[in-house]
């Protein structure tokens, strides 16, 4: 998982914590992931990709409300955060707020045309179009968005 520029240098521990929750999450250990990610909000509470990652967690976990807020708060701690922006978008979409979630999914394009975040947020900007998206509760992202902030 590339954490590159997301949190800083020599926060090894933090770091690892952040990585293990993606990889519970990869795993399919969605309670584990849930818990890892509760952890690392709690003791940062404006880390907005440590939001992200939560909320990652309670989309694949089907509890769209509260991860639509918690995804709120990580697009309000850092508005450039594409993963967060994609994140929250899907999050509203699934609530059936879909005009809201289009403008975070074209808003996470905008800043990440070409990365992981921007082409899933892409991707499902296309399946809204094409009635395909969202998919039905509880299931996960597409496939091509990494378990993960690459910004």
């Amino acid at each position: 998982v590339e954490m590159a520029g997301i949190i800083d240098q020599g926060r090894d521990d933090v770091i690892w914590l952040l990585e293990t929750g993606f990889l519970y999450l990869e795993m399919g250990d969605k309670e584990a992931a849930r818990e890892t990610f509760e952890g690392l909000t709690a003791l940062e509470p404006e880390t907005a990709s440590f939001q992200a990652a939560l909320g990652q967690v309670l989309i694949a976990e089907g509890n769209v409300k509260e991860a639509t807020k918690v995804l709120g708060r990580a697009v309000e701690l850092d508005p450039e955060l594409a993963f967060a922006r994609c994140l929250h978008g899907d999050a509203l979409v699934r609530g059936k707020q879909a005009d809201r979630g289009k403008g975070e999914l074209a808003k996470a394009c905008e800043l990440e045309p070409d990365g992981p975040a921007g082409l899933t947020a892409k991707t499902i900007l296309a399946g809204i179009e094409d009635g395909s998206y969202p998919p039905p509760p509880g299931q996960e992202l597409p496939d091509s968005l990494p378990t993960g902030p690459t910004d």
